[in-house]
């Protein structure tokens, strides 16, 4: 996996099996890239 994601799910108190969910659902939906592309360069849309 991408150990950026996996070092803020460890540290992540609130939210946390929300965003793990949610990590599932994106990386079944193979959506990884957009979302990867959006958190770096946020507010531009491709």
């Amino acid at each position: 996996m991408n150990p950026g994601v996996d070092a803020f799910l460890r540290k992540a108190k609130k939210w946390r099996k929300e965003y793990e969910k949610l990590r599932t659902i994106v990386l079944d939906c193979q959506l990884l890239f957009f979302c990867t592309q959006t958190i770096q360069n946020p507010g531009v849309e491709g």
